[in-house]
C-alpha cells in the first residue's frame, strides 16, 4: 500500500502507520526505498513521540515544505531526515468511518514541496482510500475469525479414522 500510495501523490517515499493492540504504539511499514537502518529506528513508534507521523495519528495534518519547517517543528527527527534525502513531507491521519484511529500514512518528496489545494486534496483522497481498504481487511478478518468459529461449533471434535474403527462391528 505505501510504495503504491506515493505514485498517487507524486512523492518519492510512502510509509502506513498502524495504531498498535494497547492503542499505545504505531506499527511503521515502510516502502522499501528506505535504507534499512533508519526505517530501523521507525518501526515501533510510541503515539506520543515528536514524529510527524505519530502526530498525524493523533488526528492532526502535517505538512512539511522544507527542511527548514522540519528544523523548526521536529528538530528531533531533521538527521533522519536528511539521511533518508528528504526535504518535504505530509503525514495524514486514517481514520475509520466511525472516527476510530486506524493509523496514519506519512508520504515524502526530495525536493521542497508547495502544499496547493489540489496536492491537499490528492493526499486526503488517497489516505481515505488507504482507510477503506484497511477497514475492508479488518472486516475480512473478523468475518473469517466468526466463521471458524462457527464451524468449531457446530462441527464439534470430528472424531479421528482410528476411534471410527473401533467402533465398527
Amino acid at each position: 500500500m505505501a510504495s503504491r500510495a506515493a505514485a498517487c501523490v507524486g512523492a518519492d517515499y510512502s510509509n502506513v502507520a498502524l495504531l498498535g493492540p494497547r492503542g499505545e504504539s504505531l506499527r511503521v511499514y515502510h516502502d522499501s526505498v528506505l535504507e534499512q537502518e533508519i526505517a530501523d529506528r521507525y518501526t515501533d513508534i510510541p503515539l506520543s513521540a515528536p514524529y510527524p507521523l505519530a502526530q498525524a495519528a493523533m488526528g492532526r495534518v502535517v505538512l512539511l515544505a522544507d527542511l527548514d519547517a522540519y528544523r523548526e517543528q521536529f528538530p528531533d527527527v531533521l538527521a533522519d531526515t536528511i539521511a533518508a534525502g528528504f526535504q518535504a513531507t505530509a503525514s495524514l491521519p486514517l481514520n475509520r468511518a466511525d472516527g476510530s484511529l486506524i493509523g496514519a500514512i506519512g508520504f515524502a518528496w526530495s525536493e521542497p514541496t508547495l502544499f496547493d489545494l489540489k496536492l491537499e486534496s490528492a493526499l486526503r483522497a488517497v489516505a481515505y482510500l488507504c482507510t477503506e481498504a484497511l477497514e475492508r481487511a479488518e472486516r475480512y478478518d473478523a468475518e473469517h475469525a466468526l466463521i471458524v468459529e462457527l464451524q468449531d461449533r457446530l462441527l464439534g471434535d470430528i472424531p479421528t479414522l482410528s476411534v471410527i474403527q473401533r467402533r465398527a462391528p
